[in-house]
Formats: C-alpha cells, sequence, structure tokens
C-alpha cells in the first residue's frame, strides 16, 4: 500500500493539501507521482523534504549477492512481501560461467514453512542453472518474505559477476488448478 506521509510543515500545507483533495484538483497529480513511485521532492532531484513517499516493494522476487570468502559468492533467491499465496517458483538463473563455477545450492526457509517443497536445480550449458522450488498441493501456500533458496559459486576472476533471471514463472493455486501470476516482479533485489 502506498502513503504519503506529512513529516512537517504545518498547519497550513496540510489544510491546503485536504482542500485540494476534496476539491478534485490533485487527485490526478497525486495519483500520477504515487504510480510514479517518488515524491515531488524527489523527483525534481532533491533530498526528500517535508513531503515524502513510502513505497513497499511487492511481490518481488529478486537475487542478491554476497561474497562469502574471497572464492565464493553466494547467491540468495527472495521472496520480498509477497502478496498473492505462493505454491512454486521456476527460473534459469544465468551467470557468466568464465567468472563464476556453480558449486551448490541449498534450500532456505520460505517455502519450508509451507510443508516439504520440492527443489530441483540443475547446470544447464552456457552459464545457466535451471530451479525450480514447489510446495505440494495439500501443503501451506506462502506469502511474505524470506530467502526461498541460494546458490553457491566459486569465483573463477574477480570481473563480471553479473546474473539474471530468464524464464521465469511463479504460480498459485486457484480452484485446486494450478495457475501462473502475472505481477511478480523478478530481477537484482537493489532494482526493486
Amino acid at each position: 500500500m502506498k502513503k504519503i506521509i506529512v513529516i512537517g510543515g504545518g498547519l497550513l500545507f496540510v489544510a491546503f493539501i485536504v482542500f485540494e483533495l476534496f476539491s478534485g484538483a490533485m487527485i490526478p497529480a497525486l495519483n500520477s507521482l504515487l504510480h510514479m513511485g517518488f515524491s515531488p521532492a524527489m523527483r525534481a532531484g532533491e533530498k526528500p523534504g517535508k513531503v515524502a513517499q513510502i513505497q513497499q516493494r511487492v511481490n518481488v522476487i529478486c537475487f542478491q549477492t554476497e561474497s562469502i570468502t574471497n572464492s565464493t559468492l553466494k547467491v540468495s533467491v527472495m521472496a520480498q512481501n509477497i502478496q498473492r499465496q505462493l505454491l512454486g517458483i521456476g527460473f534459469d538463473l544465468r551467470f557468466n560461467p568464465a567468472a563464476l563455477e556453480f558449486i551448490k545450492y541449498k534450500q532456505s526457509l520460505f517455502f519450508e514453512r509451507g510443508g516439504t517443497p520440492i527443489y530441483m536445480s540443475k547446470l544447464s550449458t552456457g552459464g545457466e542453472i535451471v530451479s525450480a522450488v514447489s510446495l505440494k498441493r495439500n501443503n501451506i501456500l506462502q506469502k511474505g518474505s524470506g530467502e526461498i533458496i541460494s546458490f553457491y559459486f566459486n569465483k573463477k576472476r574477480e570481473a563480471d559477476h553479473s546474473l539474471a533471471f530468464k524464464n521465469t514463472v511463479a504460480a498459485t493455486l486457484d480452484g485446486g488448478m494450478r495457475k501462473d501470476l502475472k505481477d511478480i516482479l523478478w530481477g537484482a533485489c537493489d532494482e526493486h
């Protein structure tokens, strides 16, 4: 849910905003700003001022990286504020095989909370890991945030550790039938 919070600025400013909202003059402008994801001060390139927008990341599946050692890179696939019940996800994780060598994957807790998920991760040719995690139909579908699965890589060299999702799918159950969710955002966690 997106909100505008008045952090300061006095009663006159608040009265002006309330008047404009009730008169209908500001509704299109505010809707436009809310959809764009930033406040007027931030839009103008200024630091957030008296009016700041808080935008929550909703329905995001993303990856984040962490150097475990000088030679080991951990890639965590995260759920961020998933509002829909997830049965499972599938994706290809692309990486540069000249810079990274896939070692292993590790199960994480996001789907484990709902039952006994099935994990599948396979190294494909050309720097791609084909991966899927799914609950069973009689398990408890999951919402919320948490780590879904993590991948470990050996760093062959320090250059080009870029990653990308490809062939993504997230699914739920609708009337007992599997249904793909179209409103899930995929990418690097710092993109969203």
